[in-house]
């Protein structure tokens, strides 16, 4: 199903979160999101870039890992 999808895409995402910018970050995120809903502003303040960026470097690690 599609929430099925963006369930696992979102599971990749965090995962390429993490094991390139640590735990710590990611939890900051988090704590972030408190104050800020806009996805593309909290990827700002907390890595320093914005969706667009993180959608176009995220995009070849989800096509490697889609099942042929």
């Amino acid at each position: 199903s599609v929430s099925n999808t963006y369930y696992w895409a979102g599971g990749l995402a965090t995962e390429v979160l993490v094991g390139v910018y640590g735990f710590d970050k990611f939890v900051e995120l988090t704590k972030n999101i408190q104050q800020n809903q806009d996805l593309s502003s909290l990827l700002m303040q907390t890595y320093g870039f914005n969706a667009d960026y993180f959608y176009e470097k995220l995009a070849p690690y989800i096509w490697a890992h889609i099942p042929s």
